[in-house]
């Protein structure tokens, strides 16, 4: 079931140290704050990557995505998280 999500739902791209291309699928995170008595929500973006394909992400890869709506270069940012489906969750930052 997760492998179909990728084929069907994901982008190829380049990860930093891997020679093959790899198959990820972007998202959304979010997470809440508290500035003086007010919160707030920050929106993040996400992406995600088998582990079978990306075995151990570390914060400051480089990922790119040649093209497709999220044509662009990415960079980690924070730890990956592996979930219990063997996924990684990663937040990203747009390279400029």
């Amino acid at each position: 079931m997760i492998d179909a999500a990728f084929v069907a739902f994901g982008e190829d791209a380049m990860w930093t140290g891997i020679e093959a291309p790899v198959r990820i699928r972007f998202g959304t995170s979010d997470e809440e704050g508290k500035f003086s008595e007010s919160g707030f929500i920050s929106r993040g973006d996400r992406m995600r990557v088998r582990q079978s394909e990306v075995p151990a992400p570390n914060e400051g890869d480089i990922v790119s995505v040649a093209t497709g709506l999220n044509a662009g270069t990415y960079r980690l940012v924070g730890e990956p998280i592996l979930g219990s489906k063997r996924v990684w969750d990663c937040d990203v930052t747009v390279v400029r």
